[in-house]
């Protein structure tokens, strides 16, 4: 008889398998029938730049598949291929570990792109539309309205452009620029200003921060 902590690790493994297989399949037929963005005379890197082929996006979108298993959160095949494609070239665009954008994502909306909050904030990054629209204009992006931050794509282009630009506001400190994230960049300045925060995190433990880098897990904590 199969020990029950086995049978689950089994399952869990089975799940994610058949998690990666339909992302990869989803990822071929997107190559297949899709319309590349780029010059058709460059049919390699078509090929190179396909999550779950190789480089970065195919350790991210394992990386994905593990990180939705780990905290039972199941997505369309579809969904998940978008998610995982973004998150590589949004990860490595801003150099950002995508662990952190991961956990940003379940902690703001637990992957559901339709979430909107009681402020307003708008899909899986949570932007409000009106910080959205001030950032689309500083990434050159046509802003057409706020249905926009319900495509995964645009969410997470903006949302990891908003947080790698809270972190240079901070000089670097992750601590902050999540409490900023969170709260508002000005919240932070406030306190910072009125003596109240340091001028690192280090005496200041945000909630929403520590949340975020435990369900980072340790592996990507490592990095911060």
């Amino acid at each position: 008889m199969i020990p029950m902590r086995r049978l689950r690790r089994l399952k869990r493994r089975a799940r994610r398998a058949t998690c990666l297989g339909l992302v990869a399949s989803t990822a071929v037929l997107a190559m297949l029938v899709g319309t590349p963005a780029w010059a058709p005379e460059d049919p390699w890197r078509l090929v190179a730049e396909v999550p779950i082929v190789r480089g970065p996006e195919a350790s991210t979108a394992s990386l994905v598949a593990e990180f939705l298993d780990r905290h039972d959160v199941m997505l369309p095949p579809g969904q998940l291929y978008a998610i995982a494609q973004s998150v590589a070239e949004e990860s490595f665009r801003h150099r950002i570990d995508p662990g952190l954008l991961l956990s940003v994502i379940l902690l703001e909306s637990r992957f559901r792109t339709d979430a909107v909050s009681e402020k307003g904030a708008i899909g899986l990054m949570q932007l409000l539309p009106s910080t959205a629209e001030e950032l689309s204009g500083q990434l050159d992006l046509e802003w057409r309205g706020e249905a926009r931050l319900l495509d995964p794509r645009t969410n997470i282009a903006l949302g990891a452009f908003y947080l790698k630009s809270l972190m240079r506001t901070f000089d670097g400190d992750v601590n902050l620029a999540l409490t900023a994230y969170n709260k508002g960049p000005g919240y932070v300045q406030r306190m910072q200003a009125s003596g109240v925060m340091e001028a690192t995190a280090a005496n200041f433990p945000s909630s929403y921060a520590e949340r975020i880098v435990t369900h980072m897990g340790a592996r990507s904590r490592r990095a911060l």
